[in-house]
């Protein structure tokens, strides 16, 4: 590969069923973009719930998975457009969480402010002065709000004992010391004793 994986990996090994004219260059190409698909699959997942576990009918789990989809679609024209005046760093770097969850705060103060009659007049235009619309638009975003948090370096792990120079000692029973509480074997053996 030209570029190595996040991985570090150079080389990418396959084994497949495809017929002998297909590339294996092509299958590669193919392998690596997967990621992207699984990648937005992710994210219909966890930020825009296509799989809502209370919905048992299927017609209704089909419909909010679609509705999942289309609101995808919708972020990617968006990603799209903020990558055409921010560049491709900046949209790399946003978090898509912090940017599905700023449209969910906005939207609904946006429909008070300028209310679906006020945006009747896109349907009528072109895609092309609608793309210019949404490239407009997308110049007034504050991306720098929207970045994904840097990790930092992982901490190495600590040393662990063995239980056997360490003992798990339970709470209660050093609670119990704490408190002057003898245990229950000591007192059954005392009280054993005095009765003899």
């Amino acid at each position: 590969m030209d570029e190595p994986t996040r991985d570090g990996e150079t080389e990418i090994v396959l084994v497949t069923n495809l017929p002998a004219e297909v590339a294996g260059i092509l299958c590669c190409r193919v392998y690596r973009g997967r990621w992207q698909i699984e990648g937005h699959f992710q994210t219909l997942t966890d930020l825009l719930h296509c799989e809502v576990t209370s919905l048992g009918h299927p017609r209704a789990a089909l419909f909010a998975f679609c509705m999942s989809v289309v609101a995808g679609n919708a972020l990617a024209v968006l990603k799209g457009n903020l990558r055409a005046v921010h560049g491709d760093e900046m949209v790399e770097a946003l978090s898509d969480f912090a940017l599905v969850d700023e449209v969910a705060e906005i939207y609904p103060g946006m429909m008070m402010g300028v209310p679906p009659s006020e945006w009747s007049f896109v349907r009528l235009c072109s895609v092309k002065v609608v793309a210019g619309i949404l490239t407009e638009l997308a110049t007034w975003v504050p991306v720098e709000r929207m970045l994904r948090c840097k990790r930092g370096p992982k901490r190495p792990r600590p040393k662990r004992s063995s239980g056997k120079q360490n003992p798990h000692v339970s709470n209660k029973k050093l609670l119990d010391q704490a408190q002057g509480i003898r245990p229950p074997k000591e007192r059954r053996g005392n009280l054993a004793a005095s009765t003899v």
